[in-house]
């Protein structure tokens, strides 16, 4: 999953036939690999089965954020901030945002 954060109007394909070279440039956040079947075996062990909505992920708490992760880079007068997150095994991610600010005219895309 790659996300970016813009500070000022732009479209993000303009980066156009470079995206891909611009991507594997872009620091990547690797979560630990996803275990379906220790999901399936935690399932297993409650008392009530079917009360509860099927699990479908795993939280694991992170401290990411734009100061220390990722890259800024400039775009003439356009700042932004990309970041990759990975996580092997996983058919999706999710992310919660417990402080989220975007100033006037910023923009965000995942």
């Amino acid at each position: 999953m790659n996300a970016q954060i813009i500070v000022e109007q732009i479209d993000p394909a303009s980066i156009g036939s470079t995206l891909q070279t611009y991507l594997e440039n872009v620091p990547v956040i690797e979560m630990p690999e996803f275990d379906s079947k220790w999901i399936e075996e935690e399932e297993k062990k409650t008392d009530v089965p079917y009360i509860k909505p099927p699990r479908f992920g795993y939280a694991y708490e992170t401290e990411i954020n734009n100061s220390n992760d990722g890259k800024w880079t400039q775009e003439g007068d356009v700042s932004i901030w990309t970041l990759t997150i990975e996580s092997k095994g996983a058919l999706s991610i999710n992310l919660i945002f417990d402080e989220f600010f975007l100033s006037e005219g910023s923009e965000f895309n995942i």
